[in-house]
């Protein structure tokens, strides 16, 4: 499954002012590795394809946007490998519902 996670946070440490018009400096992976980033994790699953690890930060899956302000909003896409029981019980009428879990470290 293909999974894409949105994270907004602020970071003062990042907040700049610039003589120009310049409202956010835009990246993926070059700026992502060199600031502080939420450790996300998939309890019970696989992660299969971040780049390598669900906390590698040097992947093309990264999109990352600091604002002058501060505020940091990181975009990552993931694929995981989820398992959940299914019932046939009620074949062909029947429905499935499978949860993913995500938790983070900081």
């Amino acid at each position: 499954m293909i999974t894409q996670t949105n994270e907004i946070w602020k970071d003062e440490r990042l907040s700049f002012t610039t003589s120009t018009d310049i409202e956010s400096i835009k990246g993926s992976s070059d700026i992502a590795m060199n600031i502080w980033l939420p450790h996300l994790f998939f309890p019970k699953h696989n992660v299969l394809n971040k780049g390598g690890h669900a906390n590698s930060n040097t992947n093309d899956n990264v999109f990352v946007e600091i604002y002058d302000n501060g505020n940091v909003t990181l975009d990552q896409i993931y694929s995981t490998s989820a398992s959940c029981e299914i019932e046939f019980g009620f074949f062909p009428m029947d429905r499935h519902i499978c949860k993913l879990e995500i938790q983070s470290l900081t």
